[in-house]
């Protein structure tokens, strides 16, 4: 069986695939569509063996989580979303993710103003959605957050 590292790539990857991110959204913004990303990382590093063994390549991986920890709280966010992500993999720029987002024109500042610009119109419509149910409403929390995350 072969062994495999999973590293900042794969996290990449991760982030594509999660089309409702905030992350794919923003690439998509910057007019580069998960396709090519997915593409261009195969072409770096291949295809891997469905078979395979992963093992966490702990330096860059770990790196871009703790990089992604301090993105969410600079934009005083008390999760950790695929953005943070996002920010992380192109502030460690030492990995193959890094430079497959360089090689499309993608910089730190323009996901950064990318991303801002999406969470700011999120905030708004959850805002205006908010004001515009009936008070006081007496159904359960998570049903009145499922009806304004429906509409996004």
């Amino acid at each position: 069986m072969d062994i495999i590292i999973i590293d900042t790539e794969h996290i990449l990857l991760g982030l594509i695939a999660e089309e409702d991110g905030v992350a794919c959204k923003v690439l998509n913004n910057l007019g580069v569509p998960a396709s090519k990303i997915r593409a261009a990382v195969e072409f770096v590093v291949g295809r891997g063996n469905d078979q395979a063994q992963a093992r966490w390549a702990y330096a860059r991986a770990k790196r871009v989580i703790e990089l992604a920890v301090d993105e969410a709280r600079r934009l005083n966010h008390s999760y950790i979303g695929t953005e943070h992500l996002l920010l992380g993999l192109l502030r460690e720029h030492e990995g193959t993710a890094a430079s497959v987002l360089e090689s499309f024109g993608i910089t730190l500042e323009k996901v950064q103003a990318e991303t801002n610009s999406l969470l700011s119109q999120n905030s708004t419509r959850a805002a205006v959605l908010l004001e515009v149910l009936p008070e006081p409403y007496s159904g359960p929390t998570r049903s009145r957050f499922n009806r304004c995350s429906q509409v996004w």
